[in-house]
């Protein structure tokens, strides 16, 4: 999985793990924020687990079953994610821009009721694209 696979959607993205109370806490709220924007093409949810026993991570996958993408990270991968996204505790909520570019790396919990209002200002934001010769131009709509 890399950030450029998602270009063209805004990407928020849950950092968790099966032993990390507060992070499945957060999973049916994960859902609601998932059924809330599932027709909408313009945002992606991911999940991305760091336990590191799969068997786990699996069973609980099992029992949620979850719609949105998840994906698990583990050894030199999990190491690079800490060190890039600075990451010090879980659970962990990032989001980026359609470019892939980070908005912020301590985004609100999904169980926040300020969070799908922020989501709507990131995603009504114009675009910013490139023109000839590498002009920035703005993409309205």
């Amino acid at each position: 999985m890399k950030l450029s696979d998602f270009k063209g959607k805004l990407v928020y993205m849950d950092i968790w793990a099966t032993w990390c109370g507060p992070c499945v806490e957060e999973i049916p709220n994960m859902e609601k924020l998932y059924q809330h924007y599932k027709d909408d093409p313009r945002i992606l949810l991911v999940s991305v687990s760091v336990d590191s026993k799969k068997n786990l991570w699996e069973k609980k996958l099992d029992e949620d079953k979850p719609q949105w993408p998840q994906y698990i990270v583990d050894g030199a991968l999990k190491d690079k994610l800490y060190n890039e996204y600075i990451i010090t505790g879980i659970p962990r909520f990032m989001m980026f821009d359609s470019e892939g570019r980070i908005i912020t790396i301590n985004a609100m919990r999904p169980s926040n009721g300020k969070l799908i209002p922020f989501i709507e200002e990131q995603l009504s934001k114009p675009k910013e694209i490139k023109g000839p010769g590498g002009m920035k131009m703005i993409k309205l709509k």
